[in-house]
């Protein structure tokens, strides 16, 4: 029996995470270039639920301390587990601490690259924005979690792939950066 695969995946906000998500439900391309055939695949709904919609929204940060409970409940009867990360997760530490409940899983974070440009024109269509946020605020959010996510690389398998093209995704080298 394989080891179950804990995956977090992340991107800036507009970036098609929940997407990649569902579409691996779906998608055989995905199953086949993570080697996810034949694996029973877990959504942390959770983890698509409980996320900020405006910088005053408690419930991201409230809620999500639960999803470290949660994802190893999760792990007992599936292959993989997926969960929709957030900034707020990098700053709780709930990667590490899911790694130290389950310290024989795999461990893997998948970071969704998309170019600035197209990114701001996604995110523009959010429900929270609003015209007073900035494109040098996005980029500040991105470049922020970009860095905590290096941090990171040395203890979980990283993964870049491009979301310019939702539902084909394509690996990549993660540079570190965004531009």
């Amino acid at each position: 029996m394989s080891k179950v695969e804990i995956v977090w995946v992340y991107g800036a906000s507009a970036s098609g995470k929940e997407s990649f998500i569902r579409n691996t439900q779906t998608n055989p391309a995905i199953r086949d270039e993570f080697k996810w055939q034949n694996k029973r695949i877990a959504i942390c709904e959770e983890s698509i639920e409980w996320v900020a919609h405006s910088p005053a929204d408690s419930i991201a940060e409230r809620e999500r301390q639960k999803l470290v409970g949660i994802i190893p409940l999760l792990a007992e009867s599936n292959d993989v587990v997926l969960i929709k990360g957030q900034d707020v997760d990098l700053s709780l530490g709930s990667p590490h601490d899911v790694r130290k409940r389950l310290p024989m899983a795999v461990h893997r974070i998948v970071f969704i690259d998309v170019g600035l440009d197209e990114l701001f024109q996604r995110v523009i269509h959010k429900p929270w924005w609003d015209d007073t946020i900035k494109r040098a605020e996005v980029e500040g959010w991105l470049e922020e979690q970009i860095d905590k996510l290096m941090d990171m690389r040395d203890m979980f398998i990283f993964t870049t792939i491009d979301g310019r093209a939702i539902g084909h995704y394509e690996e990549e080298d993660f540079q570190g950066n965004f531009v």
